[in-house]
């Protein structure tokens, strides 16, 4: 169905009347399709925006840079308002009507994930849709991409992709601290964990916070019983849960990963690398020490990091010095905008765990898991029997030896809007937009964290009837 019914371009140009698709063939659109309009990444005035539009005349130009371009006029002039700048990426997906669609006998309808600013996204409008008991709509996953896991040289773990793309964005944001034999980056980068010390007696600082989820922190040779950091867990419409420290002893654990709030909470921060690992915090919680655990820690400036804010996520979890592991990466940023009827959103990509220098220890850090993909339907009659799927994917766990590499955070729930004029079924444990839970994988290793809450409405009348509960 993507390929044939959904397919989609990145808009190169755009005005009042017209846009410039890339990457446009002759055939693949014609006068009459109808167009959706979304910003897939943005600085907060303009992401998520979105708008249906028709085409009112299509012509396919060659073009000396890619394969072609195909300039459309629209029937009537784009209503949303775009703030100019260079950071916006818009999506112009076909938006197809069916007279009638049926998801019967265990079928599964799904479409491609974000990739490259492109998919994820599941749109159309139909007279009827009817999904039975043993078939379901599944854009789990879907959303923007989990980061990765640091390399097994004792590289920190990637942040996770979101839609926020702020004026200064490096292409590092999040990124979790290397250890000092691998680069010059031991600190923590947004909301990144530290990297392992670089002497027993001094520690690296997690970074203050930033956008995206931060990657877990790395994992030095200096000591057989250190671990590497958890990442953190992305953001959506709640802040995701920081990423668990690694912890410095033989005996003692690393911190678990901090779980998402409820709709409107801040992120957690990352915990400390410690004896026992710090946790990473909980939805608007700092990451903080294991509960009735005296803190041991050589660097005595070390902590987790400081809870999300309105405006940014997380902080990642401190190094306690080189007898100890990584910090946590700081949870995503809460990004999601209530207002359904001119916005939507992907769910955000947990961040990767942090990597071990010791080579028996073969595997990088687990990925960060997917955020959910993105909903959108005008159906006539819904009849929902069976199930609507936009969750987020738990992080990576690619280890299981202790003190070694660590899991990546998990990503945060999608986006479900429903447009009907009549609905049979009651969609209550029937649509699915919750975040991935905190992964824990090994002894010693810091445990990923969760990824936030996504959010489903349906519309009737242009009232909201059913919509997500917390």
């Amino acid at each position: 169905m993507c390929e044939k019914h959904l397919k989609s371009w990145k808009v190169s140009r755009i005005d009042e009347t017209s846009v410039q698709l890339a990457n446009c063939e002759k055939g693949q659109l014609k006068a009459g399709d109808r167009l959706l309009l979304f910003v897939s990444r943005a600085a907060f005035p303009n992401y998520g925006k979105y708008e249906v539009v028709t085409a009112k005349l299509v012509i396919t130009k060659p073009s000396e840079i890619k394969s072609g371009v195909c300039q459309v006029t629209l029937e009537q002039p784009i209503s949303m308002d775009l703030e100019t700048n260079n950071h916006t990426c818009l999506i112009a997906q076909i938006f197809p009507s069916f007279d009638g669609v049926s998801l019967r006998n265990k079928c599964v309808l799904t479409c491609d994930e974000h990739k490259d600013g492109l998919g994820g996204i599941m749109a159309f409008e139909s007279t009827s849709l009817l999904i039975d008991g043993t078939s379901k709509i599944d854009m789990s996953g879907k959303g923007y991409a989990g980061g990765d896991g640091g390399d097994n040289r004792g590289g920190g773990g990637y942040g996770g992709e979101t839609g926020i793309c702020p004026l200064n964005q490096s292409p590092l944001m999040g990124k979790g601290g290397d250890v000092k034999a691998l680069s010059k980056q031991m600190n923590g980068i947004g909301g990144g964990g530290a990297g392992d010390g670089p002497s027993p007696y001094t520690g690296y600082k997690g970074g203050p916070g930033g956008f995206n989820a931060g990657g877990g922190g790395a994992d030095s040779t200096h000591n057989k019983d250190d671990g590497a950091a958890g990442g953190g867990g992305g953001g959506h419409f709640s802040g995701g849960g920081g990423g668990g420290g690694g912890s410095g002893c033989s005996r003692n654990d690393g911190g678990k990963g901090g779980s998402a709030g409820n709709m409107g909470t801040h992120a957690g921060g990352g915990g400390q690398s410690s004896c026992p690992g710090g946790n990473g915090g909980n939805g608007g919680h700092a990451g903080s020490w294991p509960q009735n655990r005296a803190p041991h820690c050589y660097d005595k400036s070390a902590t987790g990091g400081n809870a999300g804010s309105a405006s940014l996520g997380g902080g990642g979890g401190d190094s306690c010095g080189a007898d100890y592991g990584g910090g946590g990466g700081g949870g995503g940023l809460q990004f999601g905008n209530s207002d359904f009827s001119s916005r939507l959103s992907y769910g955000g990509g947990g961040a990767g765990g942090g990597g071990s220098q010791f080579s028996d220890d073969p595997n990088r850090g687990g990925r960060g898991g997917n955020g959910g993909g993105l909903v959108y339907l005008k159906v006539g009659e819904l009849t929902l029997n069976g199930k609507i799927n936009a969750g987020g994917q738990p992080g990576q766990c690619l280890n299981r030896k202790a003190h070694r590499s660590a899991p990546g955070g998990s990503g945060a729930g999608g986006s479900v809007v429903i447009f009907t004029n009549k609905l049979q079924g009651n969609p209550r444990g029937k649509i699915a937009v919750s975040g991935g839970s905190p992964v824990k994988c090994a002894f010693g290793a810091g445990g990923g964290g969760g990824g936030g809450i996504g959010r489903y409405v349906i519309v009737q009348d242009n009232k909201v009837t059913h919509q997500s509960d917390k």
